[in-house]
């Protein structure tokens, strides 16, 4: 039983016992997906390296995973780290870092793209709905401009039937000025969706 805890045993159907990376290679090969890992896993020097893979694997079992005392559990990092061999700890977390920071660095080139493009194509632009019934004006200002490209929240102020909604902050207040010159509309009344001072700053 201990060494069936240490190393993965599989029986094949000619009752061959096959231990370690062998008995991993014999289960590969029973499906399409891991045949050719299997086939592989069985020659020279795939083999050779698959087994001293897999007796690393085996040897740093608990410090590789967050399984403890043969059940699983989810663990948190300081406590794999005080029960693990820092060698095999850090060294997975290490390869898992590498492996991550090229898709990590590719989704935020990516989206910082996006959100400059959306800045650029909305800075001082306004847009009309409901056959100019609706009006929704794009603020910026020196420092407001940071939010949208930072986290692509843009600032608007919403026109409609005479209601202004959301005017603004003061920062904005140069930028709400120059649309209403364009457009001198009637307002009646404004309103605020809540209490924020980018919302609400420009009664």
């Amino acid at each position: 039983m201990d060494e069936c805890l240490r190393q993965l045993h599989v029986i094949t159907s000619e009752r061959e016992i096959l231990v370690g990376w062998d008995a991993v290679a014999a289960l590969a090969r029973l499906f399409w997906f891991t045949w050719i890992l299997g086939t592989l896993g069985q020659r020279f020097p795939f083999r050779n390296a698959g087994r001293l893979l897999y007796s690393f694997v085996a040897t740093n079992r608990y410090s590789l995973s967050k399984c403890r005392g043969g059940a699983c559990r989810i663990a948190k990092p300081e406590a794999v780290r005080r029960q693990a061999r820092l060698g095999a700890f850090w060294s997975c977390y290490t390869l898992g870092f590498f492996i991550r920071l090229p898709l990590v660095l590719w989704a935020g080139m990516k989206a910082a793209a996006q959100r400059m493009s959306i800045f650029a194509r909305t800075y001082h632009k306004r847009l009309d709905l409901l056959d100019g019934k609706l009006t929704i004006l794009f603020l910026n200002g020196v420092l407001p401009n940071a939010v949208p490209l930072l986290f692509g929240e843009l600032f608007t102020t919403l026109l409609y039937d005479g209601v202004a909604v959301d005017p603004g902050s003061p920062k904005m207040r140069r930028s709400l000025a120059r649309h209403l010159r364009r457009l001198k509309p009637k307002i009646t009344k404004i309103v605020a969706t809540h209490a924020h001072e980018e919302h609400v700053g420009n009664p």
